[in-house]
């Protein structure tokens, strides 16, 4: 398994590191490589996240900046799997919105990122599997 490429998001710094830290340390008892670049700043965050460029993004919802935010990051890779961390229910809906794997409530805890990485591993595996087997069926070498 390759390294993971992770981006956090939070415009709180202590909560920032805290949820990278926590992530961090579920990989390395997974004896798995992970990449993790942090942000609490938007526009960085927004000039980084580029299709293709993370393998998951931990976003904060506390304000209307940071589901701007997450409007855009899934507007610019909708491949990117979100899991939305709040310590405020407001932003539920928007997560289902989004399309996002999960709202994790902070602080974000071990228990919170394996269940998280898990949907994702479940969720996107299936679509996958589904978007392979729907080309294979019906790809006849035509356009239809």
């Amino acid at each position: 398994m390759g390294k993971k490429a992770i981006a956090v998001f939070d415009t709180n710094p202590e909560d920032c590191a805290a949820t990278t830290e926590v992530i961090r340390e579920f990989y390395r008892r997974q004896g798995q490589e992970v990449e993790i670049a942090a942000y609490t700043k938007a526009y960085p965050f927004a000039c980084d996240f580029t299709k293709g460029r993370f393998d998951m993004a931990f976003l904060a919802m506390n304000s209307p900046l940071n589901l701007d935010a997450a409007r855009k990051t899934a507007a610019a890779d909708p491949d990117c799997p979100l899991i939305f961390v709040s310590d405020i229910d407001d932003y539920g809906l928007e997560a289902h919105r989004l399309m996002a794997v999960d709202y994790l409530r902070k602080p974000v805890t071990e228990e919170g990122v394996e269940r998280a990485i898990e949907l994702i591993s479940t969720t996107f595996g299936r679509e996958r599997i589904r978007m392979a087997l729907k080309t294979s069926l019906h790809y006849d070498g035509k356009k239809q």
